[in-house]
């Protein structure tokens, strides 16, 4: 994959799915600041860049940072919670904060508790792939679209490469920003919900994308709200 830097998480039970659905969970971006973890090489690239990231400043650093979230640091934080460092060694109160995002959706999908053989179990079952292809300085920054262009070669090729049948977008400012390729847009309706739907052409047809409020904000972390509308989105009774 030519345009891809952040390597997608793959379960190893991905082919298999969810209930037998092959589902993309599509996040926003990773973050990175000037800080002591930063490499020489990086910080002379970002100088040079305005002090922004592109992804022309990626290193081998930088490639598995989404693997890395799922397989080493979200399955220790639910297998070995309690033997985790609770402070760094400056005596900081270490937050794990980002790792309850993946907890939180994985209990929206299922409808309920997920014991932490059950998290392993879910991740193991999905993809996951993070839409633009450098980092941002935080999540509350606004996102920039210079190089929308570079993203959505990447995003073609993560789709042809995992053929995913379901994508779940989160958070909605890939979509209200216009980041995300051009395509159809529908809705679905489920009680009194009406959420966005973009629909994404490929090889074998049309794959449909739901865009979902982000889990680590409290309007996406309601388990009554969100279990219905992505139960149905994914057909999860059929």
């Amino acid at each position: 994959m030519k345009h891809v830097k952040f390597r997608p998480w793959v379960g190893e039970n991905y082919q298999e799915g969810i209930f037998g659905k092959k589902i993309l969970i599509l996040g926003e971006s990773h973050y990175c600041k000037e800080d002591e973890n930063r490499t020489e090489l990086c910080k002379i690239k970002w100088a040079k860049n305005n002090s922004r990231c592109n992804h022309n400043c990626m290193n081998n650093s930088c490639y598995d940072m989404t693997r890395a979230l799922v397989e080493d640091e979200y399955s220790k934080y639910r297998l070995e919670y309690n033997s985790l460092p609770k402070v760094d060694n400056k005596g900081n109160k270490i937050s794990y904060k980002h790792l309850q995002t993946l907890l939180c959706f994985e209990r929206n999908v299922l409808g309920g508790e997920t014991s932490p053989e059950d998290s392993v179990l879910f991740w193991q079952s999905v993809a996951f792939y993070n839409y633009m292809q450098h980092a941002q300085s935080g999540p509350s920054k606004s996102l920039e679209n210079k190089d929308k262009e570079y993203y959505e070669k990447a995003f073609q090729e993560i789709l042809e490469e995992l053929k995913p049948k379901y994508i779940i977008v989160w958070g909605k400012r890939l979509h209200n920003d216009n980041l995300l390729p051009d395509s159809e847009v529908s809705t679905i309706k489920v009680g009194e919900y009406e959420i966005p739907i973009r629909k994404f052409a490929v090889e074998d047809g049309v794959v449909q994308a739901l865009i979902v409020e982000h889990p680590c904000c409290p309007c996406g972390k309601s388990r009554k709200k969100w279990h219905p509308i992505l139960k149905e989105f994914l057909k999860l009774d059929e």
